[in-house]
């Protein structure tokens, strides 16, 4: 395991958010919502990452790609807990509308 700098945090974090913007430009509305296989939360659908067979929130993926470039997991089924994931496939759809191209 290695510490990030605060400069790697700061830049992982920006690109990270990038996902949320630019779902936002491509009018994905920030009212609809999907639940996160991590936290299991109904969060805002603009930022969602999908990594294998497991959808992220922005927030989610963000702690997923620091634990992964510090070196605290390998894999993303070492980071999503296994309780907390959510399976049901009308969860993971999106509330209204349609998912963004990286997700469908």
């Amino acid at each position: 395991m290695r510490k990030l700098t605060i400069d790697q945090t700061a830049a992982i974090t920006a690109v990270m958010r990038l996902f949320a913007e630019e779902d936002l430009a491509k009018g994905v509305s920030s009212n609809q919502r999907m639940y996160c296989d991590r936290c299991g939360m109904p969060k805002p659908l603009p930022g969602f990452v999908g990594y294998s067979t497991y959808k992220l929130c922005n927030d989610c993926s963000i702690q997923y790609e620091l634990a992964r470039a510090e070196g605290e997991v390998n894999s993303i089924e070492e980071f999503v807990p296994s309780g907390k994931i959510i399976n049901l496939d009308s969860r993971r759809r999106s509330s209204q509308g349609r998912l963004p191209p990286r997700l469908a």
